[in-house]
């Protein structure tokens, strides 16, 4: 007999325990959003994640400020590139750097797709997403963009007009690499009402 009141006593328990529990994850779901609660936990990890690589590095003092080189070293400027910048950062407030990264940028924009280097059994294209990181109006970024950009528009006039800038969307980039677009008429017939992209070597800033 007391065996069984124990256990109703403990499903009576279970279940009460259980309506409050509900009860608590109802109030959160109104006050903050299953949606919000991820986006907040994603942040604390990346977070936490950032403070551990930090702290996981040589020598790294939390109070210490990080200066990235200043310098690459002489093997970056190779060939026909490095001349290049070397001819352009005497005459210029722009940092070689940038030089050097535009003008690889720029240069897997114009030659396309086709041409790459093969490592193993895979083909790398000359394709490049890169990042330059500086003080708004001082740092020269755009300085150093508008050297490599006149040397490629002589180069090639027509990859001049491939040149555009801002992105807001993934959609946004496909439409501009878009292939001809067709629909089918009332019988059936296919009629192109947008000739699409023949030059898709887009390079956005």
């Amino acid at each position: 007999m007391i065996k069984e009141e124990y256990q109703a006593f403990e499903e009576d328990f279970d279940q009460a325990h259980d309506e409050r529990l509900k009860k608590v994850f109802a109030k959160l779901d109104n006050e903050f959003p299953a949606e919000e609660r991820i986006l907040r936990l994603e942040e604390q990890k990346a977070k936490e994640n950032t403070a551990k690589a930090l702290q996981e590095l040589e020598g790294y003092d939390r109070d210490e400020e990080i200066i990235p080189p200043t310098h690459l070293d002489e093997a970056a400027y190779y060939g026909l590139t490095g001349e290049l910048v070397k001819i352009i950062e005497p005459n210029s407030e722009t940092d070689p750097v940038a030089i050097l990264v535009n003008f690889l940028t720029a240069f897997g924009s114009i030659v396309g797709a086709r041409p790459f280097f093969e490592i193993e059994s895979t083909e790398h294209k000359m394709r490049l997403f890169c990042v330059l990181v500086g003080d708004t109006a001082k740092a020269r970024k755009g300085t150093s963009w508008d050297y490599i950009k006149y040397v490629f528009a002589n180069i090639d006039p027509l990859w001049k007009d491939q040149v555009t800038t801002g992105l807001n969307s993934g959609e946004g980039l496909i439409w501009a690499v878009r292939d001809p677009i067709y629909k089918k008429d009332k019988n059936g017939n296919d009629i192109l009402v947008d000739e699409g992209v023949k030059d898709k070597r887009v390079f956005i800033i």
